[in-house]
């Protein structure tokens, strides 16, 4: 006997099956626990390498994997990594990765798009900043307005690596403890004195 749950019949009440057929009647499918494919670009896993034998990154003793869910909310039970292929695939520069997560309340299903985050390693010294927060001058080059000690506004040029949430990840160009302005950034300018107050992020009601 096999349990789990079962789809649509193939077959209509009164059709003929023989044994051994191709098509099968129905699929009984058990999805107490579900597998997630995701890809990494062979490139990603490469510099995530590279930092890690460098030490801007350590790695992390346990893998932890959430799920995100088609409509952006994250999935309440937390999954866990079971293995990265060996092979990048060839025609798109990726490996698989395979993780699983609990399904007790049968939210996920078989074919369902989903994102996955997985924490691979942990940069002790990132430094994340608002994306509000980030300009780009006409050569493209990112920058932010720092507050000095005077209270006005300083352009600082940064490298940023990617986005995390609604952050980015900046590797260079500030320090801890550096004050940047994040909103009215339209009316200020390199060397305006302004008026700075602690920001407050707006909750949604």
């Amino acid at each position: 006997p096999i349990s789990g749950r079962i789809g649509k019949s193939e077959v209509t009440v009164g059709a003929l099956v023989t044994q051994g057929q191709p098509m099968a009647l129905t699929t009984i499918q058990k999805i107490d626990k579900v597998f997630v494919d995701a890809t990494q670009s062979s490139s990603e896993l490469f510099n995530l390498q590279s930092k890690i034998r460098s030490g801007a990154i350590k790695r992390a003793d346990e893998v932890d994997v959430k799920l995100i869910l088609e409509n952006g909310s994250e999935y309440p039970e937390a999954g866990s990594f079971k293995f990265s292929d060996i092979t990048v695939n060839e025609y798109t520069g990726s490996l698989t990765l395979r993780t699983v997560f609990e399904n007790k309340d049968k939210l996920l299903l078989p074919g369902m798009f989903v994102r996955i985050k997985v924490e691979e390693g942990i940069a002790e010294k990132a430094i994340l900043v608002p994306q509000r927060g980030v300009l780009r001058d006409p050569r493209g080059r990112a920058y932010v307005l720092l507050i000095d000690s005077e209270n006005k506004a300083a352009q600082q040029f940064i490298e940023v690596e990617r986005t995390i949430g609604s952050n980015w990840l900046v590797t260079k160009g500030i320090k801890e403890g550096d004050k940047i302005i994040v909103e009215g950034l339209q009316s200020i300018r390199d060397g305006m004195v302004v008026n700075p107050v602690p920001f407050e992020e707006k909750k949604e009601i």
